[in-house]
């Protein structure tokens, strides 16, 4: 007698001389192939999850280093303003004798 069953994961399959629900100790060739089949797919599944969020982990790596670096050459470009002054003015002062203070431009 062949009868349809369905175990805990909810796919159907068939087993042979057995009663419903004895999927757990079941010894049958069809059982055996598909738990195999269904390890292998899950351990596929798995390594495959594990590849894709080292490759995200790897991205993000990647993209906090390159703004990282733009931060860099932005605070690299303001010093150099800086050193430079607001148009070209180095920002020293002349001092008279009477102790007014008057710009070099």
């Amino acid at each position: 007698m062949v009868s349809p069953t369905v175990g805990r994961t909810g796919s159907r399959h068939l087993m042979a001389t057995l009663p419903f629900g004895a999927e757990d100790g079941c010894q049958s060739d069809v059982c055996a192939r598909q738990k195999k089949k269904k390890k292998k797919k899950k351990k596929k599944k798995k390594k495959k999850k594990k590849k894709k969020k080292k490759k995200k982990k790897k991205k993000k790596k990647k993209k906090k280093k390159k703004e990282e670096e733009e931060e860099e050459e932005e605070e690299e470009e303001e010093e150099e303003e800086e050193e430079e002054g607001i148009f070209g003015w180095t920002g020293h002062f002349i001092f008279c004798e009477s102790g007014e203070n008057l710009e070099n431009i």
